[in-house]
């Protein structure tokens, strides 16, 4: 099963992608007991996909392009810490430092599907 969480007339919900890779089965916000994040499915296991597959008959059927995706879980901040950085052809742009870079990334940065990423104007820079 895939699982996805989108925003769909306003509303957050839960949904269950098929294999044809366009039709997402929605749970209904109002249905009691059905779990209604992915955070839902992952506490409650083997047993989400259960209720959720023995409702598949009674779920709304949505296209998923008429969808506005949203970050599966959305953690509260992620904090790293990088002791070099380099690209993806593995270069090392940087070098090596003297004292690893930290980075906080707060929920409020993440982007969802189809959102843009913005680049601050000040900030981060290296020399090249």
């Amino acid at each position: 099963m895939k699982f996805l969480a989108f925003k769909w007339r306003g509303f957050e919900r839960l949904g269950w992608l098929l294999d044809d890779e366009e039709t997402v089965l929605a749970v209904d916000r109002e249905s009691k007991g059905m779990p209604q994040t992915i955070m839902d499915v992952i506490k409650r296991g083997p047993y989400a996909r259960h209720q959720i597959k023995k409702a598949e008959d009674s779920l709304d059927r949505l296209n998923i392009n008429e969808l506005e995706l949203l970050p599966p879980i959305t953690p509260r901040e992620i904090f790293s810490v990088d002791s070099n950085a380099s690209d993806a052809a593995g270069e090392n742009y940087l070098g090596l430092t003297a004292y690893p870079t930290i980075s906080l990334r707060m929920a409020r940065n993440h982007v969802t599907h189809s959102q843009a990423i913005e680049v601050p104007k000040l900030g981060y820079s290296h020399a090249g």
